[in-house]
């Protein structure tokens, strides 16, 4: 029969590892925030468009356009590289806590085994 301070023991070390584990899957979403400094020259162009005629102001549009596009691909790359790392991460620390679990349990089942035949040898003698 399990005594009431190894339940306790056993429910605090669940809890802790429990809060260990969402403090370090926190700080892996949010650890991974990278910023480059963007080239404002190329963005904050000012065009006089009284001097253009309608298919030179479409193509510099077109043209800011795919500058925009590229841009957001790039991002968009980036946030799914992080995110990628971010949730590998994670089930690494999931993986790692149910490893720690299993040992656990393997190593009660140990101490019982070692315990009962202590218990065997000291019968006998």
């Amino acid at each position: 029969m399990k005594t009431l301070s190894y339940i306790r023991q056993k429910s605090g070390w669940l809890i802790l590892s429990a809060v260990y584990l969402s403090f370090v899957i926190t700080i892996n979403a949010f650890g991974g925030i990278v910023t480059e400094p963007v080239n404002t020259s190329s963005q904050e162009q000012y065009v006089d468009v009284n001097d253009m005629n309608n298919d030179e102001i479409i193509a510099t549009l077109k043209n800011d356009i795919k500058a925009i596009d590229e841009q957001m691909a790039q991002c968009k790359k980036q946030k799914k590289g992080w995110t990628a790392a971010t949730v590998i991460g994670g089930i690494g620390i999931v993986g790692t806590g149910i490893g720690a679990l299993v040992q656990n349990n393997q190593i009660k089942n140990k101490k019982t085994e070692l315990k009962t035949a202590q218990d065997e040898l000291r019968s006998i003698k």
